[in-house]
């Protein structure tokens, strides 16, 4: 269930105090300084197995995480911040980061720190320490130190959080426990990779990032032919053996899962009214079926129709020529 909190809600005379209660309540204790009457802000707030996610937007402000606040409620917790837009400043250690959109950074809530924000979106993501396999004192060292999308695993912790914020009324904090852990992996990676230390992260924990980080791959490489675990295999420098097995619990193999997504995609275009002139074999052709015969069969074995007449059947469009 996601609480949805505003600053509107409340008199202009009351939203500062109003907002620190907010915050407490959904993230931790800060003491809101900087921020006038005109100060408007929002938060959406769920529980999502073991984490918890915040999407939250602030005109202006800033907050600091004090020493007597810490003492008062450790609560043993880090957080990630992740920007969409706006500008941000977050200080922790003797050092300071300014999150650009896609970035973000890890903090650490047992410790003073300090943030100013302006016209300000983006994601939260809190997790109890516990649950990063590293040193305490190996996380200190990247507090303040922004993830850019451009290093593997933290753009799937960015991906992620950004469809989770997205979608939040989706999710439940019960059934979709998976979903908290997975995140926690993906950071996991992204933190170790960046210290050096891949083997504190447990075995399984590499290996669930790891097929997270493939079928990402194999997401946003559908279109092309080449595609195969061969491919897959060498952009992730293991073997393709090690590949096959990261796909031996999954509901199909992976050169079987490639051409499902495909088909998928395809059957996607062509019931889409604004690709209506696209040929049926242009549209295979976008999603790695170079060669048509193959496609029209592969189509029909999996729909029941061929393409094209699927396309006339359940977009209410005239039939393409042939495949």
């Amino acid at each position: 269930m996601t609480n949805v909190f505003r600053t509107e809600d409340e008199p202009a005379t009351t939203r500062v105090d109003y907002w620190q209660h907010v915050v407490t309540r959904t993230l931790a204790p800060y003491q809101i300084v900087g921020a006038g009457d005109t100060f408007r802000s929002q938060i959406r707030h769920a529980e999502i197995g073991q984490v918890t996610v915040l999407d939250m937007t602030a005109s202006i402000g800033a907050a600091s995480r004090t020493p007597d606040l810490i003492r008062n409620s450790d609560l043993g917790m880090y957080k990630i911040d992740l920007a969409t837009a706006g500008r941000s400043v977050f200080a922790q250690d003797d050092r300071q980061s300014m999150l650009a959109p896609g970035e973000f950074h890890l903090a650490d809530l047992s410790r003073p720190s300090q943030v100013a924000l302006e016209q300000w979106h983006g994601s939260i993501v809190i997790f109890p320490a516990t649950l990063l396999p590293l040193r305490h004192d190996d996380l200190r060292k990247l507090t303040a130190v922004p993830f850019s999308p451009q290093d593997p695993y933290a753009a799937l912790v960015t991906a992620l959080v950004t469809e989770l914020t997205r979608h939040l009324d989706a999710f439940e904090s019960a059934r979709d426990t998976r979903i908290g852990t997975a995140l926690l992996d993906l950071l996991s990676l992204a933190v170790a990779t960046r210290l050096d230390r891949l083997g504190a992260v447990p075995a399984e924990s590499r290996q669930n990032a790891m097929t997270l980080r493939v079928r990402a791959f194999i997401e946003s490489h559908l279109g092309d032919p080449e595609l195969s675990p061969a491919m897959i295999a060498a952009a992730h420098h293991i073997s393709v053996r090690a590949l096959h097995k990261l796909y031996e619990y999954e509901d199909q193999p992976i050169a079987a899962s490639i051409r499902r997504r495909r088909l998928e995609r395809i059957r996607q275009d062509l019931l889409d009214p604004s690709l209506g002139s696209r040929p049926v074999s242009a549209i295979g052709a976008r999603w790695g079926f170079r060669d048509a015969p193959v496609f029209g069969r592969a189509f029909r074995a999996a729909y029941g129709l061929p393409p094209g007449e699927y396309r006339a059947t359940h977009a209410g469009l005239s039939p393409p020529s042939p495949v």
